[in-house]
């Protein structure tokens, strides 16, 4: 049966240890946690002090955040935490280290998980990740470095087998924000970036290589009171942008709307849009999320779902027919605000809650062949599959912009089949830094 050891302060408690020896072949993790005010000195006592672990997979040294005076991490000496090599050791956590560990080799590594607070430079750190040559799976989650020892470099690290990317900022001291600009990805790369404070990121920071993106074909929107989320996929790669703080359709109080336009240059610096041909967007807000769209898309396949807007207007209507006029009007001109973005459309679906939208003529898209609107409706059953009824051509639309030859579709649909908001393979199913 395999060992899952916690040390805490290891220096202090070393007769602890001498019962392991005998197991010491079973033990498959090791968490270290080495206390602020020992972390920048002591470290070569380890391997005099830990048991042999020749069958260890994931090594985890940990620490208290929080700055003391100690030299800048020197990769060129890492102490050693083993007195034998663990030969199967593939997976390293680091959290504000003070020195990284040696004994064993780096290239060997498939997952390496960073955050916290680091007296390194850019440089070192791009240094360490060369070493990893091996890495499939890299996490780094409000990774701070000294602002002493941050500097610029033209350094650049290939990661070939790099299938995961999870950059996460909750804090804004978030200062490793250029290491993504120095990372050539595969094309077979899923980049996360998720966090309250990932706008501050991706508007400041310099996005690496499209070459991982190449393949990117879809992208979904989502937008709640709560967060705010870009996911975009292809054949191989994906990309999710996550945000979870979102206040009124805005991204905090103070963004204003040139704010909104360099978000989206950032995003546009991500996502390669010029390759999309499938779009799906959900939100109560409409006109900030078609801000984040460049002017110009050649998707030919777009969906709009209509969440529940009444949360953002009832405050603001007398009565249950003004509810119906105002919703009716945010779809109306969400739908005259994609005739500037989607020059090439052949294919519109509207999902709502709201039988009027059903009256709101589609965009004025010459390109445009089918436009079908889904009302969707509570599902009043318990059991059994979802059922939808189509009946064609009984959408009624005023004004001159239906193309003579477009087909218009009107169907009811069950609250249980709404689209899918999700992209595979894209969202975290658990934990968002779980491997």
């Amino acid at each position: 049966m395999p060992l899952y050891v916690f040390a805490r302060n290891p220096y202090d408690h070393q007769q602890h240890y001498a019962p392991l020896v005998a197991h010491s072949h079973r033990i498959r993790e090791l968490v270290l946690e080495i206390p602020m005010e020992r972390r920048a000195f002591g470290q070569t006592e380890l391997s005099a002090i830990l048991p042999a672990t020749p069958n260890l997979v994931c090594l985890s040294v940990v620490s208290n955040s929080g700055w003391i005076i100690r030299p800048p991490i020197n990769l060129q000496s890492c102490p050693p935490v083993f007195s034998e090599p663990p030969l199967h050791l593939t997976r390293l956590v680091l959290k504000s280290p003070a020195w990284f560990p040696g004994g064993f080799a780096y290239h060997q590594l498939t997952h390496l998980h960073m955050s916290g607070d680091m007296t390194c430079s850019v440089l070192t750190l791009l240094s360490l990740l060369g070493l990893c040559s091996s890495l499939e799976k890299l996490i780094i989650a409000d990774l701070s470095l000294d602002h002493a020892w941050v500097d610029s470099t033209s350094t650049t690290i290939s990661l070939l087998h790099l299938r995961l990317l999870t950059i996460g900022v909750t804090r804004r001291t978030f200062t490793a924000r250029c290491i993504l600009a120095h990372l050539l990805l595969p094309s077979t790369t899923t980049v996360r970036v998720i966090g309250a404070e990932a706008i501050i990121l991706l508007s400041k920071m310099n996005p690496p290589s499209l070459a991982f993106a190449a393949t990117v074909n879809r992208l979904i929107i989502g937008c709640t009171p709560e967060y705010l989320t870009i996911q975009a996929a292809g054949s191989s790669s994906s990309i999710l942008i996550h945000w979870s703080r979102i206040e009124r359709g805005r991204l905090f109080p103070w963004l204003d709307v040139h704010e909104w336009m360099k978000i989206r240059d950032s995003i546009a610096r991500l996502v390669p849009c010029q390759n999309i041909q499938h779009v799906t967007i959900s939100s109560v807000y409409w006109d900030p999320m078609l801000s984040l769209l460049p002017d110009s898309l050649s998707a030919i396949s777009l969906c709009l779902v209509d969440l529940d807007s009444e949360r953002i207007i009832v405050d603001h209507c007398a009565s249950d027919r003004d509810k119906e006029l105002v919703k009716k009007s945010l779809v109306e001109d969400m739908l005259r605000g994609i005739e500037s973005r989607f020059l090439h459309l052949t294919e519109l679906h509207l999902w709502s809650s709201n039988l009027s939208c059903s009256q709101c003529s589609p965009p004025a898209l010459d390109s445009l062949e089918q436009y079908t609107f889904h009302h969707v409706h509570a599902h009043s059953g318990t059991t059994g599959p979802a059922t939808t009824s189509t009946d064609s051509e009984q959408c009624s639309f005023k004004g001159p912009t239906l193309n003579p030859g477009m087909k218009t579709t009107f169907r009811f649909t069950d609250d249980v089949s709404w689209p899918a908001l999700d992209l595979p393979n894209v969202r975290p199913t658990c934990h968002p830094y779980d491997w």
